[in-house]
């Protein structure tokens, strides 16, 4: 066997191991669905979907991307669990309740967004945005279409995070 064909069966054994590492972090997506899914939110699975992807492809990659993710599905948990539970205690919005909803989602959201404003450095802070945005976009869906100010409002208090200094160890 020659040098080359070792050197890429070793990278090839790396990343795949790199691989099955990262693999369990996309539980955390089954449990957003399913959750999302219980209550009527509409989209889950596609959202699901491409949260599982961020979580797996930021493990996956490691380094700075890899430590956003913790952050971020602790502000995307925020902005998808209130909502959520308030759907599941109203029965879901209706025009009626719009603004309560709408409130709702940007508080839950602004929460969230703040709590990644502090604990983010500026590279972390693209990967945490994106898990805690899909996040929290399943929860305020439940909602209805007023539940993605929720989204917005994680995105708009966190995005200061990516032009601050490093994160606070």
């Amino acid at each position: 066997m020659e040098r080359s064909d070792l050197e890429r069966r070793a990278l090839r054994a790396y990343e795949r191991g790199r691989l099955r590492r990262a693999l369990p972090w996309g539980l955390w997506a089954v449990g957003f669905t399913v959750a999302a899914a219980a209550v009527g939110a509409p989209f889950a699975l596609p959202l699901g979907t491409l949260l599982a992807a961020w979580l797996v492809g930021f493990q996956w990659r490691g380094g700075e991307l890899a430590r956003g993710v913790v952050p971020g599905l602790a502000a995307g948990s925020i902005a998808f669990l209130a909502p959520v539970a308030w759907a599941c205690q109203s029965g879901a919005c209706t025009s009626a309740c719009t603004t309560t909803c709408t409130a709702m989602a940007v508080a839950s959201g602004g929460v969230g967004g703040l709590l990644l404003w502090n604990r983010v450095g500026s590279t972390s802070a693209v990967s945490a945005l994106l898990v805690a945005a899909t996040a929290g976009a399943m929860g305020c869906l439940a909602l209805g279409t007023s539940g993605l100010v929720g989204v917005a409002a994680v995105v708009v208090a966190g995005a200061p995070a990516v032009l601050r200094r490093p994160a606070v160890a």
